[in-house]
């Protein structure tokens, strides 16, 4: 039998780099999503008024922080 703590520390790896791949894509996303139109609505480029450019990796860490717990939980 496979021990909890493996599938523990498996879930919470998965939710790392999971949150690290989606905060280097971030930017190519913004750009792609903006050149297509694909959302032109008031909302959406309120959500995100600078393309190609985000928030700092340390403002963010809450993300993986509150996600990672759930994850396992």
């Amino acid at each position: 039998m496979i021990p909890r703590r493996f599938f523990w520390l498996l879930d919470g790896l998965v939710c790392v780099l999971a949150f690290a791949a989606a905060y280097s894509l971030l930017p190519a996303l913004q750009t792609f999503i903006v050149s297509t139109g694909v959302l032109q609505h008031p909302w959406v480029q309120a959500l995100s008024p600078t393309v190609g450019s985000r928030l700092p990796l340390v403002r963010l860490l809450w993300v993986l922080g509150a996600m990672t717990p759930t994850t396992i939980l």
